[in-house]
């Protein structure tokens, strides 16, 4: 885990939740703290919330009846970021404010749930609010950090920072967002003496947001080629336009996250400048992103999870289609509208797919016919209104 490789990592903690909760039944603090928490948020790491969600739940159980109210604040931290991840932002809202009502809170746990509070209302675009609970958390992070009681200081106070600058981005404050990156930057460097990992790769995209934002367009593609790097450690390219071998993926959604960033910046930069290689990469990038997501739906336990990768999945691919057909439309050539095909049919056969899935599992898990049947009707409802 602390390398990074939390695939890895997730592979020996599911060995060792097998062991001590499934066969000895042992699920107390220790368990709840060392293995329950850690497990949750390495799945929250690979996106599969609904898996998180389960064991932020027992966490927070054991916690309470523990009277441990620090931990629990901090589980209720923890579980409003799946809600969070999943664009629940009300649900996430109520975990954080929850988490505050506990009793005898420390610093820490008051500074995360501030903290992600300050996401959570800058999400729904109440900057103000977001900017109170920034601050209320940069206060406590800082006194953590000069107290020197918590190894993780640092990194809560660059993550802070981060979110300060984007409001103050949000806000059209380009410089003062610059200086709060430029602080997190330093925090950042001083913490990990390896960038190769995406806390840094998603702090370089911060900074290209920012710059996008600021329409500095040559320092916004440079930093989404730096948070590339960060995660992708083959990828040394040789010009800005250059993209990652998609053999070096794996489940990790920064890389979705960094190559969304990318396309936005280089359809910007199209406007400014109307040459075709700027779009030709930006597809390219959805093209990879299509990669990326595979290998996150096989890494998926839950289906609600896999459900919401198909989710976000279909908006990028109506971005994709729609950017290959503005190619065809200005090139004329045929593979632009193959392209627009294949981005329809590829998320057709993804829901056609999982679709099937699940029929199995209601099958094998003995659901009663009656209740498949109302909510097979139920889907068609939804697809209905979807089409």
């Amino acid at each position: 885990r602390f390398l990074g490789d939390y695939k890895k990592a997730r592979t020996y903690y599911e060995k060792a939740k097998s062991i001590l909760s499934e066969k000895l039944a042992i699920e107390d603090l220790l368990v709840g703290q060392y293995l329950f928490r850690e497990l949750g948020n390495i799945y929250t790491r690979l996106g599969d919330y609904s898996a998180a969600q389960v064991l932020h739940k027992k966490f927070i159980d054991i916690s309470i009846n523990e009277k441990q109210y620090g931990k629990a604040a901090e589980a209720y931290s923890d579980l409003g970021l799946c809600y969070f991840a999943t664009q629940q932002f009300d649900q996430a809202i109520e975990m954080y404010k929850t988490g505050l009502l506990l009793p005898d809170l420390g610093k820490r746990p008051k500074a995360l749930l501030y903290f992600n509070l300050t996401k959570a209302y800058k999400k729904i675009e109440d900057y103000d609010l977001a900017l109170e609970y920034a601050l209320k958390a940069k206060r406590e992070f800082e006194a953590l950090e000069n107290n020197n009681s918590q190894s993780k200081g640092k990194i809560w106070l660059g993550g802070i920072l981060v979110e300060i600058s984007s409001i103050y981005s949000e806000k059209g404050q380009y410089e003062k967002a610059e200086l709060h990156l430029m602080q997190a930057y330093d925090l950042f460097k001083q913490t990990y003496i390896n960038p190769q990992r995406r806390e840094c790769a998603n702090l370089c995209a911060s900074f290209g947001d920012l710059y996008l934002d600021w329409e500095k367009l040559d320092r916004a593609l440079e930093y989404h080629r730096k948070a590339l790097q960060c995660v992708i450690s083959e990828f040394n390219p040789s010009d800005l336009l250059q993209n990652p071998d998609p053999s070096h993926f794996y489940a990790e959604t920064s890389i979705i996250d960094v190559l969304n960033g990318k396309a936005g910046v280089l359809i910007q930069y199209y406007e400014q400048n109307p040459e075709l290689a700027y779009l030709e990469t930006a597809l390219d990038c959805y093209e990879l992103i299509y990669e990326v997501e595979k290998q996150l739906r096989r890494s998926y336990h839950y289906e609600s999870s896999k459900l919401f990768n198909i989710e976000t999945s279909r908006i990028r691919s109506e971005e994709a289609i729609d950017l290959a057909l503005q190619l065809y439309e200005l090139t004329g050539q045929e593979k632009f509208s193959r392209k627009a095909f294949e981005f329809a049919e590829r998320s057709k056969s993804i829901l056609l797919l999982e679709a099937f899935q699940k029929a199995d599992a209601t099958a094998i898990a003995g659901i009663p016919q009656n209740l498949i049947e109302e909510e097979r009707a139920m889907q068609e409802e939804i697809a209905f209104a979807e089409k």
